[in-house]
This record gives structure tokens, C-alpha cells and sequence, in this order.
């Protein structure tokens, strides 16, 4: 009895543990993750006269949305990780805050309802005059290729450069 006792709180004591850690790993996951695509897209646009800031972020699995600011334009990134590596595969604006558009370009449904309610969230926790920023990018533009559906802007569909930058165009300019 009295090793039964202790083996019982033995494993209250791991299922503690492991409830515990669970999180924790989790964060460092994101964090792992969200210090690579604040990477790629640093590296990609980052200037030394106008460095790009990347945050709120959010993952699902092996896609991700971040907003961006660049001087006094904005954005969202669709990004995508394949082989371990993120990679910007959509810039626009508000059409990445759409399920209905994330699943037009190629996320899977349950995917795409997800992370464009973990984005609702963080961006609800952001500075407002920040992420009123991300809605200054006009259209919808495919950075990479890969496998997704082809790219909108302005209404029309057409393949983006594969050195597009994340600019886009400004509303009303």
C-alpha cells in the first residue's frame, strides 16, 4: 500500500512536470520559429536606411502570417516552411486576414480558419496604430511560387517576380 501511495505521487509529480514543460516547449518552438521568419524577411528587405520590423506573428503548423512595417508602409506575409526553411510566399494586406482567401491560395480549410483567427487575436493585442499600418498594402502578390494559386493584384491574375518586394503599392497613391 505504502508503495502504491508513492508511486501514485510519483506520477501526479511527472504528470506535473510534463503539463508543465508542454508549454513551455511550445513556446520555444514558436520562438524558434518566429526568430527564423523575422530572419528571411530581414534578410530579404531589411535596408540599412529603412529596417523592416516583423511582428505579430502566428504559426500553424508549417504556415505562418506576419505583419510588417517598413518606413511608412505595411503589410502582412503569407510564409510557408518547407524543408525546415521559411519563405514568403504572399504579401498584401488585409486579404491575408481572410480564411476564405488563405484557402484560395492554398492552405488547407481547418488551416486556414486557424491562423486567421490566432491573427485576429494578435493583432487585437498590438499597437492599433501599427497594425493599421498593414492594411496600407494594396493587392495581393505571390513573392514565390511553390504551389500556390496564382497571384491577384488589382483584380488581375499574373505570376509576381520572384524578387518582389513587400512594398506592394499604397493605397490611394
Amino acid at each position: 500500500m505504502v508503495r502504491t501511495n508513492a508511486m501514485i505521487r510519483m506520477l501526479r509529480v511527472m504528470t506535473l512536470g510534463f503539463a508543465l514543460l508542454a508549454p513551455a516547449a511550445a513556446r520555444a518552438s514558436d520562438n524558434a520559429d518566429h526568430a527564423a521568419i523575422r530572419g528571411v524577411m530581414k534578410g530579404t528587405w531589411d535596408k540599412p536606411d529603412s529596417p523592416v520590423a516583423v511582428g505579430p506573428i502566428v504559426v500553424r503548423g508549417d504556415h505562418a502570417l506576419a505583419g510588417w512595417t517598413q518606413g511608412e508602409m505595411g503589410g502582412r506575409a503569407l510564409l510557408r516552411r518547407k524543408a525546415s526553411q521559411w519563405s514568403v510566399i504572399f504579401c498584401a494586406g488585409d486579404d491575408l486576414k481572410r480564411a476564405d482567401i488563405l484557402h484560395r491560395i492554398g492552405l488547407p480549410q481547418a488551416d486556414a480558419d486557424a491562423v486567421a483567427a490566432m491573427l485576429a487575436a494578435a493583432e487585437k493585442a498590438a499597437d492599433p496604430s501599427r497594425v493599421a499600418m498593414f492594411s496600407r498594402f494594396e493587392g495581393l502578390v505571390q513573392v514565390s511560387g511553390e504551389d500556390s494559386a496564382a497571384q491577384t493584384h488589382n483584380g488581375a491574375a499574373h505570376p509576381a517576380p520572384a524578387h518582389a518586394p513587400p512594398h506592394g503599392h499604397a493605397k490611394g497613391h
